[in-house]
């Protein structure tokens, strides 16, 4: 038999789902609360608690507790990744999508040089001691932290190219590479969901109970010499990743 403070977050939850308490709705009272349910505030301390755990309910010191509100942007995972509308900065195919959806991207990007830790190593199938370059990116949606997005090259192969600069590269990653003839063909995507580590959660300011998509792209060339690792982490409340496919 469930707890007495179980039920009650049972309750709440669904009057959340059924829309009864709508996003950005405050909550009753926890005196309210102990009143229409007959519990105790203990109870009703511990089933708030639960919600705001499982993320369907946020803190507000001094003002109480209230629904949630998603208004995630929607990154179309399976388009082609070419910058589009040039005139307009950033230029990238993420940039851009969000534009569509009514909202303002932006990035600020950090480089870094070196050798890599194992994971990127294996990705990009180098040598022992061979370095990468690190393109670490924020993404912004509407002035907020959306997406942590971090690219990395082999250094060998970009050296001296737009892409070792902290700026939208121009006329784009895959135009740099294909100069180079390492212009990429096809992707692997690998999505693990899992919840955040200290720091994801305080550079995203994740509140309690929100998970995280890690999101893996390796990018081959047509010989299958993989060119680009990109990594992203994108908060489950803040971010829908869409994928389109056609039957055969």
């Amino acid at each position: 038999m469930p707890s007495l403070y179980a039920t009650l977050a049972d309750t709440l939850r669904a009057e959340i789902v059924a829309g009864a308490l709508p996003p950005g709705t405050q909550l009753p009272s926890e005196h309210e609360l102990v009143q229409r349910h007959g519990v105790s505030r203990n109870t009703v301390r511990k089933a708030l608690g639960q919600l705001v755990h499982d993320g369907l309910v946020i803190s507000r010191q001094g003002s109480g507790y209230f629904v949630r509100e998603h208004q995630p942007v929607i990154w179309h995972a399976s388009r082609p990744e070419r910058n589009v509308q040039t005139s307009v900065l950033p230029a990238d195919a993420w940039s851009h999508c969000v534009r569509e959806q009514g909202r303002t991207p932006e990035e600020k990007i950090r480089i870094v040089v070196g050798v890599p830790n194992a994971r990127i190593a294996a990705a990009l199938q180098l040598k022992p001691g061979e370095e990468v370059v690190g393109r670490l990116r924020e993404r912004y949606v509407d002035g907020v932290l959306s997406t942590l997005a971090d690219s990395y090259y082999p250094e060998s192969l970009v050296r001296d190219s737009p892409i070792m600069l902290p700026y939208d590269v121009q006329p784009g990653v895959y135009a740099i590479l294909a100069s180079r003839g390492a212009g990429f063909t096809r992707n692997r995507d690998e999505i693990i969901t899992r919840m955040p580590n200290r720091e994801e959660a305080n550079r995203l300011k994740l509140g309690p109970g929100t998970p995280i998509a890690e999101h893996l792209r390796v990018s081959f060339t047509p010989s299958n010499r993989p060119v680009r690792l990109l990594l992203s982490i994108l908060p489950g409340d803040k971010v829908t990743i869409a994928y389109e496919s056609f039957a055969t």
